[in-house]
């Protein structure tokens, strides 16, 4: 039986306190899946190098529109990103070519290609 979040349950969840970590809380889910649904959950958790019950928890927050914080690793990389797309804007404003402005469009849809993976 697939986890579905619904509205009702959705307003029965307890939320952390503003500044607290979801992690504090001391109430539990049991949810149950076929043994096939789990290990899809633990591959995946394990490609994105988070555990099961991150993955489970960052579903239900996506579910209900509510952010996902970033790790310190994932921050680092949204920040290099960042000024790299900065970078090629830079570049794109002082091209003069249109070789030039073509090469800059790579770039810009590399680092696009690049935020749609960290996104998910």
């Amino acid at each position: 039986m697939p986890f579905v979040v619904t509205a009702a349950l959705a307003g029965a969840l307890p939320r952390a306190p503003e500044g607290e970590f979801a992690m504090r809380c001391s109430d539990t889910i049991q949810v149950r899946l076929s043994k096939a649904e789990k290990q899809a959950l633990a591959r995946h958790a394990v490609a994105r190098g988070i555990t099961i019950s991150k993955l489970v928890r960052d579903a239900v927050k996506t579910e209900l529109g509510q952010p996902i914080p970033v790790t310190g690793g994932e921050a680092l990389a949204v920040v290099a990103l960042r000024r790299y797309i900065n970078v090629l804007e830079e570049q794109l404003g002082a091209a003069r070519t249109d070789e030039q402005r073509r090469a800059v469009k790579v770039g810009l849809a590399a680092a696009r290609r690049q935020a749609s993976e960290m996104l998910g």
